[in-house]
């Protein structure tokens, strides 16, 4: 349960991948709780629907850090292509 004055929030459902949690929130079922920029195509589209719009979750730090090395793999390789441009415009709002 969400609570405003608390900012708990009990849960049903965990996932270690965002996209498939943002998409039992697209298939309706229930609230899902995303940085914004995870959801911004979907709230367009209307797939998803933006509740206590009010509330803003706290700043969060997120830091990627991998061996050199480990570029050569096509899957980290992939979300550090992804990061180097998508983290610019980020910063730059």
């Amino acid at each position: 349960m969400f609570t405003r004055n608390s900012g708990r929030v009990d849960h049903d459902l965990m996932v270690n991948f965002v996209q498939r949690f943002a998409s039992t929130g697209c298939r309706g079922a229930g609230f899902v709780c995303l940085p914004s920029f995870m959801v911004e195509e979907d709230l367009k589209a209307g797939k998803l629907v933006r509740c206590f719009s009010d509330f803003e979750t706290p700043e969060a730090q997120v830091n990627l850090t991998f061996r050199p090395a480990t570029r050569r793999i096509s899957r980290v390789a992939a979300v550090v292509e992804a990061a180097e441009g998508l983290i610019p415009k980020l910063l730059a709002d």
